[in-house]
């Protein structure tokens, strides 16, 4: 009872599942929204590639990267 990292956990896992539906409703509205504007008469295929392309840059500036090989040059 007195191990703070179990605690920790527990309550981070509870917390996740408590905002677990909060967090689909709002995906799920922004999905719409982007549905509604994509589809609105005036909007040119260039305008969603551009789109797409700053989403791409800014989710690829905060997604982790993958390690390269673990092994180093004396390992090898």
């Amino acid at each position: 009872m007195s191990n703070l990292p179990n605690w920790a956990l527990g309550s981070a896992v509870v917390a996740l599942l408590l905002l677990g539906p909060i967090l689909t409703f709002l995906v799920v509205l922004g999905a719409e929204m982007l549905v509604d504007v994509l589809t609105t008469p005036g909007v040119t295929p260039v305008c969603i590639v551009a789109a797409g392309a700053i989403c791409w840059g800014i989710f690829r500036a905060y997604s982790p990267q993958p390690r390269g090989s673990q092994l180093g040059s004396e390992e090898a």
